[in-house]
């Protein structure tokens, strides 16, 4: 993950929102003195992110996900 400064954030904001943007991966942000740092991330990237969280906590998902993974894996390979 690419890590800048929040100075070096300001002082380019609008590259490194258009870079993230255009989906190169999250950016983090670091904040000296502060309680955490920011991780700025895509529109699309967080969807994802909210897709997968959703899918982990609903256990009938999940097990559908295991079922489908099982019905897919190939074979054993006899010898």
């Amino acid at each position: 993950m690419k890590t800048v400064s929040r100075a070096q954030f300001i002082q380019n904001r609008e590259a490194y929102l258009l870079q993230v943007a255009s989906d190169t991966g999250p950016l983090l942000v670091t904040i000296p003195g502060a309680r955490d740092d920011v991780v700025v991330v895509s529109k699309h990237a967080y969807d994802r992110l909210q897709a997968k969280k959703h899918l982990v906590s609903n256990h009938y998902l999940m097990h559908k996900q295991y079922q489908g993974t099982e019905h897919f894996a190939p074979a054993p390979n006899p010898r």
